[in-house]
């Protein structure tokens, strides 16, 4: 089973400790493995300034799941994030709606089906119904401007 892909929300806000913590408790919690698609180095930084300090490891979503025991896997996008917790920053929406169309299109790749999407949702989201390989059905929703 290919991995999950984990969108990189808004770095201003609290996806990036969120990803952390659930790769900190992969063991204890059964996680399954999972990719992150975001900034590497901003994933490092976060994981410093919050006091938990993890492995982070560039990946593809082809080669995340061999990493994951080890460290947690980012995949970068084209745009680089500015790290402001708390403040956002409309500089990083970009990047924020790259993180769902580069899902859909792992999804594509690695066997799932896409349902619908990604199309524009109102007010101003970016959205996506996906089913993976065994058929479990989710949504991917992005906001799309601040």
């Amino acid at each position: 089973m290919p991995p999950l892909a984990l969108t990189a929300g808004d770095p201003s806000g609290i996806g990036p400790e969120v990803a952390i913590a659930a790769w900190r408790l992969r063991d204890a919690h059964q996680v399954p493995p999972f990719y992150l698609l975001s900034d590497p180095e901003l994933v490092a930084r976060r994981a410093e300034a919050i006091g938990q300090p993890v492995k982070v490891r560039t990946a593809g979503a082809e080669t995340a799941a061999a990493l994951f025991a080890d460290a947690l896997p980012v995949v970068p996008l084209g745009s680089r994030f500015s790290d402001r917790p708390g403040e956002p920053d409309p500089g990083n929406a970009a990047g924020v709606i790259q993180s769902v169309d580069r899902a859909v299109d792992d999804v594509r790749r690695l066997g799932g089906s896409v349902l619908a999407g990604p199309y524009d949702a109102p007010p101003a989201f970016s959205q996506a119904v996906v089913a993976d390989p065994g058929g479990a059905v989710l949504s991917l929703s992005q906001l799309k401007s601040y």
